[in-house]
């Protein structure tokens, strides 16, 4: 009986000190409150950020697509005619493949930067088929977007004229590529 006693006496001062002085739990994931994601926000109830994945074919926060390009995208959007946009291993819009529609011209077609030349700016002239004169000058794209730093380089081709949208190395400027 006096074990018992004693036992109990021990047990109920442990009891005691625990409370007099506090408990506190140092695994936070046992105190957390449940967090749930946000999809609009990229955070979760808490406010924790969630960084999206990229690749696994779910468009989240910050993401233009994933996997797959959104019905909705345009190569119109960016001011161009024709093209397959396609969904990019960072999960940005690509529209490398946008161009403009030929221009039929006749008599000809001339360029200040002899084609294709994208750090050099050019003008482009040319003679419609119903006589009138068309003038292309090569430009930067300096917004933000998806062609922010890229030149759209307007060249001659056997049948008109035609527009490259080329993504600048290191940015561009006054109708060309920075050297």
């Amino acid at each position: 009986m006096v074990k018992i006693y004693l036992s109990a006496i021990i047990g109920i001062t442990m009891l005691f000190t625990v409370l007099l002085i506090g408990c506190t739990d140092s695994d936070p994931i046992k105190n957390s409150t449940p967090s749930l994601p946000d999809a609009d926000s990229g955070k979760t109830s808490n406010g924790a950020v969630i960084k999206p994945i990229c690749g696994n074919d779910v468009k989240e926060s910050g993401e233009q697509c994933d996997g797959s390009v959104p019905s909705t995208a345009s190569c119109k959007d960016v001011g161009l005619d024709d093209g397959t946009i396609k969904c990019s291993n960072t999960c940005m819009l690509d529209y490398n493949s946008c161009k403009k529609n030929e221009v039929t011209v006749y008599p000809g077609c001339t360029d200040t930067d002899g084609g294709e030349n994208y750090t050099v700016k050019g003008i482009v002239n040319t003679v419609k088929t119903d006589g009138t004169k068309g003038t292309y000058t090569d430009y930067c794209r300096q917004s933000d977007g998806p062609f922010k730093g890229y030149v759209f380089e307007y060249h001659c081709t056997s049948t008109g004229v035609a527009s490259t949208n080329y993504k600048c190395p290191k940015g561009c400027n006054n109708g060309a590529c920075y050297t």
